[in-house]
């Protein structure tokens, strides 16, 4: 398996060195490290750059969708057509989970009314920020990531499959709801578990067998993992190659001919992928087309936006 070699041709007609022809690149992300070192890193090759942050939609920016026009703060965002065009997304209201709150706390029946008109304002954001998202997606040639990306991320159960199926190998897992799955699986399997809560947001948590009966699958389905213990290797991987490692080091033998068709399977050019020991073997983890450049040094962000320009100048 070779790593992916991204079709460009329309990117290479719009980036070159310096400033060059690209009108406007939208950069989607949420406010934060990431963003800012985007910005600033396409600024000077980009005619226009804006940015979209969907936390801060109806309150510091405002956007307006009306006869198929984009409004980002007054200005038509596409009106000069989309030759030229280009988006960064690495927000996507499919990786944007709703707080989960438990009726029976007090904080919630105290301040419930307050609560009603946070999740209303909540849902019509998501609405507008999708909306925004899959005009980019449908009208812009280029989109690092594209929904697609996001679609597998909120879907990993059903990604893993396919993936497994691909031939990409991914540790022994089940996804459910239902505490006897739970136990069998746990008593299947043995060694570590890697629990993720679907649909939270929560990070992963690491278990022992007999921990599992603790878990509140009424709260939300869980994806257990079987391992051979909590070691991961996180990578964050540009185009099919590894530009950023966690922990630093060299990249282990044999994971760099899977990044390829990970990401081609995944429709992710720029991801972040975590690889977990299982069965004697390294197998994909996890995976997120929300990589965050605040978890690197200096030396390690600079190689990642140093990729991401060749990524969309390669071959030109």
């Amino acid at each position: 398996m070779n790593p992916i070699k991204p079709s460009l041709a329309p990117v290479r007609r719009l980036i070159g060195s310096g400033r060059s022809g690209v009108r406007l690149l939208v950069i989607a992300a949420p406010a934060g490290p990431t963003r800012e070192r985007l910005r600033a890193y396409f600024a000077p090759r980009a005619e226009r750059v804006v940015s979209i942050a969907r936390e801060q939609l109806g309150r510091q920016q405002q956007i307006a969708i009306e006869d198929e026009r984009v409004l980002v703060d007054g200005e038509d965002l596409l009106g000069a057509g989309t030759a030229g065009a280009a988006a960064l997304i690495t927000d996507s209201l499919l990786m944007w989970p709703l707080p989960l709150c438990d009726p029976t706390l007090a904080e919630w029946q105290e301040h419930v009314g307050r609560l009603d008109d946070f999740l209303r304002d909540e849902r019509e954001s998501r609405s507008l920020y999708l909306s925004l998202i899959e005009i980019l997606n449908e009208q812009l040639e280029i989109c690092i990531n594209p929904q697609a990306a996001f679609e597998h991320a909120a879907t990993k159960p059903l990604a893993f499959e396919m993936l497994a199926r691909a031939g990409v190998p991914v540790p022994p897992l089940v996804t459910t709801n239902d505490p006897e799955a739970v136990a069998a699986f746990a008593a299947e399997h043995g060694g570590t578990l890697c629990a993720v809560d679907l649909g939270t947001g929560e990070p992963a948590r690491w278990l022992a067998p007999d921990d599992v009966g603790g878990l509140e699958l009424a709260r939300a389905p869980v994806m257990l993992q079987a391992l051979d213990g909590c070691d991961e290797i996180r990578l964050m991987a540009i185009g099919g190659r590894a530009v950023a490692s966690r922990p630093t080091g060299p990249v282990p033998e044999g994971l760099h001919a899977l990044l390829g068709p990970i990401q081609q399977a995944l429709r992710m050019p720029w991801a972040e992928l975590t690889f977990r020991r299982a069965a004697g073997a390294l197998a994909l983890g996890d995976f997120s087309p929300r990589p965050d450049l605040g978890a690197l040094g200096e030396a390690e962000q600079e190689r990642v936006l140093a990729a991401l320009g060749e990524l969309v100048e390669r071959e030109r």
